[in-house]
This record gives structure tokens, C-alpha cells and sequence, in this order.
């Protein structure tokens, strides 16, 4: 638990694991995903894809769990609801040098998807995706996150794959993400996010 505003640490469980145990950030990377897409493609149209539900890359099963919008989704329901197909069908991984800028350390993903959805291309701390997060929550609070990226992550905690982490009177902005661990012998839950959605202080 970071404070936004100067970074300190407020509390933690486990920090020595938290500053140094790596894993892939799974879904918790889309709005990354997402913002890098963006500057990529800066004055395209904001694309809306249907959910194909089913996906399968280099034989492993990313199908989508989440509800049938039953229209095509936009980056923020896409990462509300943390649509793999979406992504998949964006077509985009972030580049390295971009993720650097969030403190995050990355390499050239050799396929797109897994790039994308945040299983292939990076691996961090607890402790790196906390801070990424923060710099997610100062651009929020200067109003200068994108809309997309801002109305996605309160979208996951109020009504999409984060609803777990809502607090009754206080807006949440966050995002989950499940990856597998070594050997594919267990999963690592994550969770990232910060409140008060609007002016973020933790």
C-alpha cells in the first residue's frame, strides 16, 4: 500500500518478496496495453471489437469467463470486464521503452497477444506494480490519464472482473490479472488498483 502522493510505503505484507519475487502481471497490464496503443495511434478511431469468447494461443485456453455484452466492446468495457479477445484482436503489445517510463521492465514479446494480455514480455515485483499503478493514479489526479484507460479501471471494480474490491462509498479504480506460475503448477491472483478513483490518494 503505497501513498500516492510522495510513495511512501504505508503497509505491506511480505515487503521483502514484495520488492524482489518476480511473475508475469497477467491482465493487470491491459491498461498499459492500452495507453501504448494509444500513442502508437494517436488520432485513430477508438476501436470496438465483439468478444469471440473462445481464444487458444500456442495451445494454451485464454477464453473469455466474463458476461456476453452481446455488442461489440471498447477499451473500456475490454478492460473492465479484462476481454482477452479484445485484445488479441488489437493486435498490439507494448513496447519496451514505453513500459520503462512506468518503471516496469520489459522485452520484445514474440507474440502479440501474450504480449498484450501480459503474459509473455515482462515479469515484476509486487512492489513495480505498485509504483506503476501510483504513476497511473498521479495522472488521474492531474486529469490527464486517458478516458478510456480511467473509465476501464473503475468499470473492472464496479461492475466488471474486480467487483471484490469495491468499498461501499468510495470509488475504486483497479484491475485484476491471473497468470501461471512456473511449470504451470499453480496461478498468481493479482490485483492493482487505487481510491479515491478521482483524486487517488492510496
Amino acid at each position: 500500500v503505497l501513498d500516492v502522493q510522495s510513495g511512501q510505503v504505508l503497509g505491506g505484507f511480505h515487503l521483502d518478496e514484495a520488492r524482489t519475487r518476480k511473475a508475469a502481471p497477467g491482465s493487470t497490464l491491459k491498461p498499459f496495453t492500452w495507453l501504448a496503443w494509444v500513442e502508437e495511434h494517436r488520432g485513430s478511431a477508438i476501436p470496438r471489437m465483439p468478444c469471440r469468447r473462445k481464444l487458444s494461443v500456442n495451445g494454451r485456453a485464454f477464453d473469455c469467463a466474463h458476461p456476453d455484452a452481446g455488442i461489440p466492446l471498447g477499451p473500456a468495457e475490454a478492460i473492465a470486464y479484462s476481454c482477452n479477445s479484445f485484445f488479441d484482436q488489437l493486435r498490439f503489445a507494448p513496447p519496451p521503452s514505453f513500459l520503462r517510463r512506468y518503471g516496469l521492465t520489459g522485452y520484445a514479446a514474440h507474440n502479440l497477444t501474450l504480449g498484450a494480455i501480459g503474459e509473455e514480455g515482462i515479469r515484476v515485483t509486487a512492489m513495480e506494480l505498485a509504483q506503476a499503478y501510483r504513476m497511473l493514479a498521479l495522472e488521474a489526479r492531474r486529469r490527464s490519464l486517458d478516458g478510456q484507460a480511467a473509465n476501464g479501471l473503475k468499470g473492472a471494480v464496479a461492475y466488471g472482473s474486480g467487483q471484490l474490491a469495491g468499498v461501499k462509498g468510495l470509488e475504486v479504480a483497479g484491475k485484476t490479472g491471473t497468470t501461471t506460475g512456473p511449470g504451470g503448477a499453480y496461478t498468481h491472483a493479482w490485483f492493482a488498483g487505487f481510491a479515491p478513483a478521482a483524486k487517488p490518494e492510496i
